[in-house]
């Protein structure tokens, strides 16, 4: 069924792909879409499929391949704010598990959403193994770019990376702080919640109140703390998001430490329905395009 997609996803031009999309993913979460216009953008989700269209960062590809970007976040926020990398190989047949420590994670550079977290590879029998090179054999063979049409992945040269394993637990799961910067400027972070089971998620504003809406997964009732070091993370996500119309600044805290996870141009691709879609425009106004 994968290949399947990826051949179907293949076949679309980049402008007609992101029409089908947008519509498609507001349609299959029961979100019946405003017309999308990209003449004269003004909701956030339209706003970001025109810059993936009409605006190129030139540093783009750099930003999102997840194993260069690792010298930009050095440069800008220090060494640090990286999470320690154990190795990082050219193929899946490089990859020898009994080699690996007991705990890691494994992740392609050059999609989003690529992730395989082993909290314990003396769990993992046979056929664990198994699929874990099958699902990267799959990544790795995928063109990202032609896969989700955003440009900042075309031409990213293909690597495995192999990180250490922040550890979490079902009491105290590692989350993930997604910071919405608009014009460099953060504004708004968003927390998701049960990703492998019940996904929801909620957005806070920088004072940690909880906006009313949310995109694509529902509204949590589950809540979090404010975090100890949101400050320093704001300071970080202004460094990191320099210069750029729009962009997410991911991080993670361990330990008391803030790590960076990744930076992403163009939230949801533009295709996320959000819910109230009042929200969709009430966001769009923050994005300030070149037009």
């Amino acid at each position: 069924m994968f290949y399947v997609e990826r051949s179907v996803r293949y076949m679309f031009p980049e402008r007609l792909f992101n029409y089908v999309g947008y519509y498609y993913l507001h349609l299959r979460n029961g979100v019946w879409p405003k017309m999308l216009n990209l003449k004269k953008p003004f909701s956030f989700n339209e706003k970001i499929i025109w810059l993936k269209l009409n605006h190129k960062v030139p540093n783009a590809t750099e930003l999102c391949d997840k194993y260069r970007v690792r010298s930009f976040v050095k440069d800008k926020i220090g060494e640090k704010h990286l999470v320690p990398l154990i190795d990082c190989f050219d193929n899946v047949d490089q990859v020898h598990i009994d080699k690996l420590p007991d705990s890691f994670v494994l992740k392609p550079n050059h999609g989003s959403g690529y992730v395989i977290v082993v909290p314990s590879k003396k769990k993992l029998k046979t056929r664990d193994i198994i699929a874990i090179k099958k699902r990267l054999r799959e990544w790795m063979e995928t063109d990202y770019y032609k896969w989700g049409k955003s440009y900042e992945y075309k031409g990213i040269r293909r690597r495995i990376l192999c990180e250490i394993y922040l550890e979490s637990s079902t009491e105290k799961p590692l989350l993930d702080y997604k910071v919405h910067c608009f014009g460099g400027e953060p504004q708004l972070i968003q927390v998701d919640f049960d990703r492998f089971s019940r996904h929801t998620r909620k957005f806070y504003d920088l004072n940690w109140n909880v906006t009313p809406f949310s995109t694509l997964y529902p509204l949590s009732n589950k809540d979090v703390s404010k975090p100890d070091r949101l400050d320093q993370m704001l300071i970080y996500a202004r460094k990191l998001s320099e210069g750029l119309i729009y962009s997410r600044i991911d991080f993670y805290i361990y330990n008391g430490q803030i790590y960076f996870g990744e930076i992403t141009l163009h939230h949801g691709g533009g295709f996320e329905p959000f819910v109230p879609q009042e929200f969709d425009l009430i966001l769009g106004r923050m994005i300030k395009l070149p037009i």
